[in-house]
């Protein structure tokens, strides 16, 4: 016998909360003990990721955002 996605769905949502949590537990299990076996594919360095666009930022444009940003903190209305 083959059950649908949508059969699958259907009865899980018919059971209790607690039987739900244990489902999805031991879904979670499952699946993270079938990965186990398998090698994840690096992140891509997103160093220069964004050299193409022409952005030239150096520490004094940083500096004077930070200044900027921290000016008025904390605001005094904050605590009124």
């Amino acid at each position: 016998m083959t059950v649908t996605f949508e059969e699958l769905v259907h009865e899980a949502l018919q059971l209790s909360p607690e039987d739900q949590a244990k489902l999805v537990s031991r879904i979670v299990n499952a699946m993270g003990q079938n990965l186990q076996g398998q090698t994840r594919k690096p992140l891509p360095d997103l160093y220069g990721s964004w050299a193409d666009l022409g952005f030239d930022i150096s520490e004094e444009d940083i500096d004077a955002v930070r200044r900027d940003v921290w000016a008025n903190f904390p605001r005094e209305d904050m605590f009124e």
